[in-house]
């Protein structure tokens, strides 16, 4: 199967390229220039130019292109509007115009990475050697 993942070169996506490229032919997208992935394009989802050269001969897209924390959001809410609504729609229709047989996206990383006030999922600090060490329970949240 072909897969396009847009956002290849976030935390989820980045993952996302390694776990499918072991039993699919996985191409990769997003903004910046260079990428350790193979099959990779630098892509703007605010340009449909730039979005209809990426959607193309593949059978499923992965949406994974987002503005994703919320500091960033609220600085620039046009751009955040652009990318994360406006781009996803534009990717969705053209997926559906050029046949893809599936698009599946999500809004953001935001809960997958980290969460609002915990930090990390699985909370972790390290000391001055860059040894792990889990946090307890007792001690969270750490601000």
């Amino acid at each position: 199967m072909k897969i396009l993942i847009l956002g290849s070169e976030g935390f989820v996506g980045h993952n996302l390229v390694e776990g499918l490229s072991k039993n699919h032919e996985v191409f990769c997208a997003d903004l910046i220039q260079n990428s350790v992935h193979k099959n990779y394009k630098q892509f703007d989802i605010t340009d449909l130019s730039s979005v209809e050269k990426i959607v193309k001969d593949v059978d499923v897209v992965i949406d994974l292109a987002s503005l994703s924390n919320d500091p960033s959001a609220e600085l620039n809410q046009n751009l955040t509007m652009n990318i994360n609504h406006e781009g996803r729609s534009r990717v969705a229709k053209l997926s559906k115009k050029m046949g893809v047989k599936k698009i599946t996206f999500r809004l953001k990383d935001w809960g997958v990475s980290r969460q609002r006030y915990w930090g990390c999922p699985i909370p972790i600090v390290y000391n001055n050697k860059g040894k792990a060490i889990p946090v307890k329970k007792k001690d969270l949240p750490i601000m």
